[in-house]
Parts: structure tokens; C-alpha cells; sequence
């Protein structure tokens, strides 16, 4: 399964002047969609992540890549598997976003067979993946429906939550038994609210719920993985060979949003 599966007709609309968070985005997937998609389109990005130097850096890109030096570009660092730390950051930033991307996750230290790894991976894998993406939206949609019953609004509005997921909430391979597990989490947290959105949405406001499933692609925290990841996995999923050789089979970041369709959430067109 490469790329991106589409999952909503309606898509993500244009970005012009709509401001984006974005969990996860210093690097990678999260780094990569703004500075191609998000703020390359007019948009007021704001990237929450751990590592402050990642996130400076982040930030340097996607300031370069602006349409207009009207848009703001932010970059918050916090512990997204912290909720009120979360939610307190979300809250104490200047306005509030039409979309959220959540983004963060991998495995590049719980990669491994059930009976090596730590049972501790399985804990942190689930908060990498999942929690960070939960915590996130139910947040998000705190702080709208919040607003929505505030507000005062002269046209309707459209509210967005995509989470980046992968094909492997679709697919178990031996050695992703912690990453799997956390990926199958996230899908089943985007059906329900999916659902809810539709409770949500009024005649004011929309509400959509988006998940994106990428395969394989290069990124640094493919890297990683790749040194521990056992070589059956690597056998089975086809990422056995040199570097070289791997960047011809695979796609980069860049190259998965490139290649989506007008359709997809992940193309943001």
C-alpha cells in the first residue's frame, strides 16, 4: 500500500490566510507537508513538537517557503503526551486554527519481536502514536465547539482534523507488534470521530475528520529504524539493500505529497 489512501470526497480546501497547527511537525511527514503544502499556500503555520533546535530549524524551511511575509509561522516546543501541557499551548496561541494536523509518532526505538523489546516500548510506543494524536484532537475540539458557541459568525465555517497514520493499521508485519497496535488505535479513534463530527457540525460550522495511511517512504526516522529493525521485517516489507538503492524503490517525504491526488487529504489542494 505506497502513499496516501484517500479517505474523504470532500477533501481539505485551500489554505489561503487559514491558520494550520501542526503536532508533530519539526521534521519528517509534519515538516515536509507545510513547507510544501501549507505555508507554499498562504497559510499561518504552527508547529508543536519536543526539541526545540528541530523545531527552529523547522521553522527556518517553512518561513522560506511563504507566499506572503504576512504569515505567521510559530513553533512551540512542549511534551505532546502530556494533555494539559498540550491543551494550555493550543489555548495561549493567537488564533485559533480551521485545521489540525497530528503527526507526531514512529518507532524507531520499539521496533523489534514481541519477545525482545521491553514491555515499557509498548507503553511508549502507544503514547508516541496514539496519545499524542488523541490528546490533540480532543483539545482541538474542545477549544471549537467552545468557540463555536461563542462566536458570532457572518459565513459558515470549516473545521479540519487529519491524522497522518500508516498502512500499518491495515497490515501487521513481525517487529512492528508495539507500532501496529498504536496505528490501529488511531484508526479506529478517526471512525469514531468521525461520527461525532456529524453530531458537531450546525448550519454554522463543519466539522471533518481525515486519516491518511502512508507506506514505506525515506525520512530520518526511517534511518533509525532501519538499525534495529530485524531482518525478516526488513525482508518482508522489501527495505533490504543498500541506501542507494532504497531511494530509487521508495518515495521521500516530498515525493508522497507530490504524487497525491486532488482528492486526498494529504494534497491540501
Amino acid at each position: 500500500m505506497k502513499g496516501y489512501a484517500a479517505v474523504s470526497r470532500q477533501g481539505v480546501r485551500a489554505f489561503a490566510s487559514r491558520p494550520v497547527f501542526v503536532a508533530g511537525g519539526s521534521s519528517g511527514l509534519g515538516k515536509e507537508d507545510f513547507q510544501v503544502t501549507g505555508s507554499s499556500r498562504g497559510a499561518h503555520v504552527t508547529i508543536f513538537a519536543r526539541r526545540q533546535e528541530t523545531l527552529d530549524e523547522a521553522r527556518n524551511e517553512i518561513l522560506a517557503a511563504r507566499q506572503d511575509t504576512k504569515q505567521d509561522v510559530n513553533a512551540v516546543s512542549l511534551d505532546l503526551g502530556k494533555p494539559h501541557e498540550l491543551d494550555a499551548a493550543f489555548r495561549s496561541q493567537a488564533r485559533i486554527p480551521d485545521v489540525l494536523y497530528c503527526v507526531a509518532g514512529g518507532t524507531s526505538t520499539e521496533i523489534g519481536f514481541m519477545t525482545d523489546i521491553d514491555a515499557g516500548k509498548l507503553e511508549s510506543c502507544m503514547r508516541n502514536n496514539y496519545f499524542t494524536a488523541a490528546y490533540a484532537a480532543q483539545s482541538m475540539l474542545k477549544i471549537w465547539t467552545e468557540d463555536d458557541k461563542n462566536a458570532e459568525r457572518l459565513s459558515p465555517r470549516l473545521r479540519q482534523i487529519a491524522f497522518i497514520n500508516s498502512a500499518a493499521a491495515f497490515l501487521g508485519l513481525p517487529g512492528y507488534a508495539a507500532y501496529t497496535s498504536s496505528k490501529c488505535a488511531v484508526r479506529g479513534l478517526t471512525d469514531t470521530l468521525r461520527m461525532e463530527a456529524l453530531r458537531l457540525s450546525s448550519p454554522a460550522t463543519t466539522y471533518t475528520i481525515h486519516c491518511a495511511f502512508p507506506s514505506t517512504f525515506i525520512s530520518p526516522a526511517f534511518l533509525e529504524e532501519q538499525k534495529s529493525k530485524p531482518e525478516l521485517t526488513k525482508r518482508m516489507e522489501d527495505t533490504m539493500g543498500s541506501m542507494a538503492d532504497l531511494e530509487q524503490r521508495f518515495p521521500v517525504a516530498r515525493g508522497i505529497i507530490a504524487g497525491c491526488g486532488e482528492r486526498r487529504v494529504c494534497a491540501l489542494r
